[in-house]
């Protein structure tokens, strides 16, 4: 099975900067191991340095990626999102001007057909399979707090006021444990994975990305994301990474825990707490 990735990011309409970052990772050509290492993060806005801290965090699970290979994916994510955390609480430390800067954090490990997932923060992680899909990761908001506690229908919580108050983060946030999916995501040929920072899963909505993508190849369904959400106005920046799985699964098992398919209704996947 081969992922096909794309990627695209903009500044957004209203905002002068830039504070979104991505990295993907692939092992050298020369390397038979079938996997990769797609991470995106949002800075913080309204606090100095959030585009340092998103670049900080992406760069640190990069540099953590080729030690995954092979292993046990679930326990390094955990290792990669404290690394990325010491990253950026030491850079605060030496420059203190910075010492309030913060940043989410969505990483994708793909191993041998199986997509294993970190997450802090509100940037997210879809699963599509023709006409289904599921938000995979769920945001850490006050207003998903709120939604979670009865208070707030679910549909109501991208417009609420505290949707883009983060609970957690890497950084500033007094809590920064990511959740680390339990077990894995198991692929199939034209499954799509789109991970997408708040500028885009907070102004467009997932019926219309799931169009999009069912619609055109990942390239075209980049472009249209990119213009649905400027379109909309794009008060934020706008980052997406989207792979597709083309090719058979290969006959490979999990690195431990189930194996997650999306084969009914949406619903939220079992997490296991972090750092």
């Amino acid at each position: 099975m081969k992922l096909n990735i794309l990627h695209r990011s903009h500044v957004g309409r209203v905002r002068e900067l830039n504070e979104d970052a991505y990295a993907i990772w692939r092992p050298p050509a020369s390397s038979d191991a079938d996997c990769a290492l797609l991470a995106i993060a949002d800075g913080m806005g309204g606090h100095p340095g959030g585009e340092i801290a998103s670049r900080l965090a992406v760069e640190a699970v990069e540099k953590m990626a080729p030690t995954l290979v092979g292993k046990f994916p679930s326990e390094l994510l955990t290792s990669s999102f404290q690394f990325a955390s010491h990253q950026i609480k030491e850079r605060a430390t030496a420059e203190p001007e910075y010492g309030e800067m913060g940043t989410t954090l969505t990483c994708v490990w793909y191993q041998d057909g199986h997509a294993y997932v970190g997450h802090v923060g509100d940037t997210r992680l879809y699963w599509f399979r023709e006409d289904r899909w599921v938000q995979v990761t769920v945001d850490h908001t006050m207003a998903q707090d709120l939604v979670d506690a009865g208070r707030l229908e679910p549909e109501e919580a991208d417009e609420h006021p505290t949707s883009h108050v983060l609970t957690r983060c890497l950084g500033v946030c007094p809590r920064q444990s990511p959740d680390i999916l339990h077990g894995s995501l198991a692929l199939q040929d034209g499954d799509t994975l789109l991970l997408a920072t708040d500028g885009l899963g907070k102004t467009v909505h997932d019926e219309t990305l799931a169009e999009m993508i069912g619609k055109v190849g990942p390239e075209q369904a980049c472009d249209w994301m990119i213009e649905a959400a400027l379109a909309a106005g794009a008060p934020d920046n706008v980052t997406v990474i989207l792979a597709r799985a083309e090719g058979d699964a290969p006959f490979a098992p999990a690195y431990g825990g189930p194996k997650h398919q999306l084969d009914g209704s949406p619903a939220r996947f079992s997490w296991d707490f972090g750092i």
